[in-house]
Formats: structure tokens, sequence, C-alpha cells
């Protein structure tokens, strides 16, 4: 009782919060105040780790971090930091408190694992998806992607084995040594965070690890993040010295005894998504008029079309809204992206786009609902519920471009249902 009094009363100190960001507009006020909601969505991600899959903690937390938190420490290289702060505060606690306000949680009964992983048809299944992931890994090293929607379902799956056997551990290190070599061969390392951020989301839980152990845990992630952070400018430097880009598994171990180029940014410079956002604050709607969502109705339809039964249909160009919204050029061939709190408000403008964020924070609240009473609708399902991170996990990535990220969410959705129903099949048959 204890603790929902403490979630009520946190939803109220929130709320308090927020009305006071709009009669007071100024800017020590809201530093203040983004620090110390950075804080406690820090402690309640803390808090959860070990209790319960903690997806919207993680996503609550990283929000904040990147829009808010880093923002602040690097605010002296923001032109208009006053006004990007009373802008995305509001923006980003309406879009958290629409999703997280009467969300369920994520928790595993082991014994239900146990029970239906004794079946061997289901084990099977599950060993069958966890080899497609890796079969997805193995091809996309040779630029076969048809089966890259299944490289995070088939390590999710990998963990649900480590809650039934801990020997199954081995396919967690499979898939993290196949993810960097995949990381490796491109030069973007997302992939390889993203499969971070799942294993601190599982392991900790799945290990019941106490409050010490998940502070260790959270210290050494942030500590290897900013290790790859520093090596993979080096890297990519180096590889990208010619035309052809050719990687070299042998040129990433020397990058990580190499100088680091003192351009490079530093972790903390790199987690900042804000100051895109700022940009966009400036520009528009002074030299480029809202549109009240035409862009981003073309760009969603275009994005959701099958290329199975559209072939002919244009690939995304992330830059045309980086540059449309900011004034700013950018080289083709680079990787730029506006994110959700950006697009919102470019395309609606401040007031419009807080609603727009309310109501996506909502459909977010419904599906993750309904994806959790679906799975524990019977005993046989609940192994299903490791699955639901991968898909709301594209949600952590606030430096993503908002269409390209809600078209992997909805496909990852679609491919999970799928899986669902087969399973569902696959169960039927046994009775």
């Amino acid at each position: 009782m204890s603790n929902q009094n403490l979630h009520y009363g946190t939803i109220v100190l929130i709320i308090l919060i927020f009305i006071i960001l709009f009669l007071l507009n100024i800017t020590v006020v809201n530093i203040t105040i983004g620090v110390l909601l950075t804080l406690l969505f820090f402690y309640l991600f803390l808090n959860s780790l070990n209790k319960k899959i903690a997806v919207s903690e993680l996503i609550s937390l990283i929000c904040f971090l990147q829009l808010v938190f880093f923002s602040i420490l690097n605010r002296f290289s923001f032109d208009n930091f006053g006004i990007y702060i009373s802008f995305i505060l509001p923006s980003a606690l309406i879009f958290l408190l629409s999703f997280n306000i009467g969300l369920k949680k994520i928790i595993i009964n082991r014994d239900l694992v146990l029970t239906t992983l004794k079946n061997n048809k289901n084990l099977n299944f599950i060993l069958l998806l966890v080899w497609v992931g890796i079969f997805s890994l193995i091809l996309n090293v040779f630029d076969f992607y048809f089966l890259d929607a299944f490289t995070y379902i088939g390590f999710c799956f990998s963990f649900l084995l480590i809650t039934y056997k801990k020997k199954y551990f081995f396919y967690v290190f499979i898939y993290l040594v196949l993810i960097l070599l995949n990381c490796i061969i491109v030069a973007v390392f997302g992939n390889l965070i993203f499969a971070g951020f799942l294993c601190v989301l599982f392991i900790p839980y799945i290990f019941k690890f106490n409050k010490k152990k998940i502070l260790i845990t959270i210290l050494i992630s942030f500590f290897l993040l900013n290790i790859f952070q520093s090596v993979k400018h080096v890297y990519r430097s180096m590889v990208w010295e010619d035309d052809q880009r050719k990687y070299d598994i042998n040129l990433f171990v020397d990058s990580f005894f190499s100088d680091n180029d003192q351009d490079s940014m530093s972790t903390l410079e790199r987690a900042n998504s804000g100051l895109v956002i700022s940009w966009i604050y400036d520009y528009v709607p002074n030299r480029y008029p809202h549109l009240y969502g035409e862009n981003l109705v073309d760009d969603l339809s275009n994005a959701l079309l099958p290329r199975i039964l559209f072939p002919n249909k244009k690939d995304i160009d992330t830059r045309l809204n980086y540059m449309r919204y900011t004034g700013r050029w950018t080289p083709e061939g680079n990787s730029v992206g506006i994110n959700v709190f950006g697009i919102s408000y470019a395309e609606f403008g401040f007031v419009l786009s807080l609603l727009f964020l309310f109501f996506l924070g909502r459909i977010l609240n419904l599906i993750f609902n309904y994806l959790i009473i679906l799975f524990n609708s019977k005993n046989r399902y609940h192994i299903l519920l490791f699955l639901i991170p991968t898909i709301f996990l594209s949600f952590v990535k606030f430096e993503q471009e908002f269409v390209q990220q809600l078209a992997g969410f909805l496909r990852t959705l679609i491919i999970i249902i799928l899986i669902y129903n087969f399973y569902k099949f696959l169960n039927s048959k046994a009775l």
C-alpha cells in the first residue's frame, strides 16, 4: 500500500511541477526542476530493476537524460537554452505521464516459465526463434537483412532460456559477439547499445540483484558506453579514410589504443539530443511555417507501405526533415533525424504538439497493457512477456527519426502478434 501511495504521490508531484512550469518561465527554476525529475526517474529505475522488467522506467530515464539533463550540462552550446528548456520540459512530462499512468507491470512468474518450457514442443519453438535471430545476424554480415526483425526477438528469448536454465547463458554471449561484429562492419554501434539496454533490463531481474549490484551494473554500463563512444569515433575516422569504407576487426582493436580525436564528442555531448530540437524552436515558425501534419502524414504513409507489395516505394530520407525544419544543410549519407518532440512541434506548434504527445503516449499505454493482458490470458502464453521490451525500447532512441522509429515499432508489433498466433496454434494442436 505504501508503494501505491508513493506512486500516486509522485504523479501528483509531477502534475504540480507541470503547472508551475507554465506559471514560472524562469530558466533557473526549469533547470532545478529538470535535474530533480531526472534524479527521480533514476531512483524509480534503480528501484524497479529487480522487481519487474522496467521498460517504462528505462524509457522515462533515457528521455530525461537525453533531452533534459545532458542538455543542461551542455547548455552553453545552445543559442536559446531558456526557450528550449521551457518547451521540452512540459513536452517530455506530458508524453511520459500519458504513457505511464495506469501502465501494467511486466512481472515474470518463474514457476510458469519452468512449467511451460518443460514441454519440449514449447522449448523447441523458443530455441527455433533464438536460432532464427542468430541466423539473421549472420546474414547481416553479408548484407542480407530480410530477417533483421527477428534479431532482438531471439535475443529476448535467450533471456527467457536463462530464466529456465542458467546453462543457456551462452546464447546471450553468442548474440553479443555477433551484434558487435555487425556493428564493426557498418561502423555504427547503436544496435550494441540497444542490446546493452536489454541486458540491463533482464539480468538484474532474472538474477535478483540487490541495490549494490544494480548500482555497480549501471556504473559499469556507463563506463563501457564512454569507452565505446570514444573508440567509435577513432574507428570511423580510420574506416572512412577512403571512399570504399573498408572495415577491419584489427582496425577496431587498434582504435582502442589510438589517440582520441580532440574534435570528437564526449558521451555526454553525444547523448544530448536537444540541440537539434532547439534549432527547430528557432527556425519554425519564424522562417518555415507549421504545416499541421501534412509532411508527417506523407512520411508515415510512405513508411508504412510494405515493400513486398510496393517494391518501388521511396526510401525515407531523414535529411529532408532535418534540413526543412532546422534550415541547416547536411551532406548526403549523413545519419540525422528529428525525434518525436522535434517533429511534433515543427508540424503542429507548441500547444498542439502537447496534444499529439499526449495521445501518442496513451496509444502506447493501451498497446502495452493489451499485450500484457493477452500474454497473461493463459499460463502457457506467459513466456511471451519477454518480447514486450523489444517492441517498446525503440522509444529510448530519442535521437532517431520519429517516422522510422514508429515504422519499426509497428513492424515489430505485427511480427510478435504473428508469433503469438502461431504459438497459440501450436499449443492448440497439443490439446
